[in-house]
């Protein structure tokens, strides 16, 4: 593999991890509004205001949303890259 195909492939996995991390953070920031509709009816839910489906994103939000996203990037894939950057160089 030469220097510019391994460049390439670990743009590739940071690109990977920031679309995952997008999907996390998009996850948690909806377990807030899943609870507080949850078992409402679609009337209901339509007679909400915007008030009351904002709701502050929680620790848990994000523990529940990492349990739920899977994973873009395998532990494998990572130590590959990083072993690839401490012998090849850095961005």
């Amino acid at each position: 593999m030469g220097h510019c195909d391994g460049l390439a492939s670990l743009i590739l996995v940071i690109v990977l991890v920031c679309w995952h991390c997008g999907c996390l953070c998009r996850d948690a920031s909806m377990m807030s509004m899943r609870r507080r509709i949850e078992g409402l009816t679609p009337e209901d839910i339509k007679k909400l205001s915007k008030e009351e489906l904002e709701m502050p994103v929680t620790k848990s939000d994000f523990d529940l949303a990492t349990k739920k996203v899977n994973k873009t990037v395998s532990a494998q894939d990572i130590e590959k890259y990083m072993k690839w950057m401490s012998e090849l160089g850095s961005i």
